[in-house]
């Protein structure tokens, strides 16, 4: 039998979603001058404020992308 899948108990906001968060990041890092690093102080920086802005955590799988 096929294993359902699980569904939040929220829905996730759109604007929440990891596109967002790169957009924001990529726009900390342009903004910054374009300096060499690996990116995630801005994609964590991106991510507070996103969550900030809309009130709710992100999604567990959009954190883990960042470290994968």
């Amino acid at each position: 039998m096929p294993e359902k899948k699980r569904r939040s108990a929220r829905p996730i906001n759109r604007d929440l979603a990891p596109q967002s968060i790169a957009e924001r990041a990529y726009a900390k890092w342009l903004a910054r001058g374009c300096p060499a690093s690996d990116g995630l102080e801005d994609w964590f920086a991106a991510q507070s404020e996103l969550e900030r802005e809309h009130g709710q955590p992100m999604p567990r799988a959009a954190k883990s992308a960042v470290a994968g």
